[in-house]
């Protein structure tokens, strides 16, 4: 499997709420970084930050806008797209550096405005009340 491949599987596995195939593309000892946190987390915490934007009442799809790779480094540039089922529609553009070896994600470092990322949050909160 191409980088590519992997992280095709991975943006898909996220639309489809694929839980299971995201904990399989991640490895054990991948490090994420959010400009939205500001902090470098392992597995665990970055499964729960991904699992955050699987909400019931959300569909999330992905719109790429560029991407690069060198090596086993991938950058994308993206539109992350979030429609609730109360009709508020939010996009947020991203971009990620991904790197990837032996078909699973090492690592990423993700760029997010934090104020759209706080309207997301504010909408989430809202439908759950």
């Amino acid at each position: 499997m191409t980088a590519d491949d992997v992280i095709d599987r991975f943006f898909a596995a996220i639309e489809q709420g694929d839980r299971d195939a995201i904990v399989d593309l991640y490895a054990p000892d991948i490090q994420v970084w959010h400009s939205f946190t500001g902090q470098t987390v392992g597995k665990e915490d970055a499964l729960q930050i991904v699992f955050a934007a699987m909400v019931p009442d959300m569909t999330v799809t992905y719109e790429e806008q560029e991407r690069v790779t060198v090596g086993d480094l991938t950058a994308r540039r993206h539109l992350f797209h979030a429609v609730f089922s109360n009709g508020v529609r939010l996009t947020i553009p991203t971009a990620i550096f991904i790197r990837i070896r032996d078909d699973k994600i090492m690592g990423f470092h993700e760029y997010m405005d934090s104020k759209l990322i706080d309207e997301v949050t504010n909408v989430v909160m809202a439908a759950e009340r």
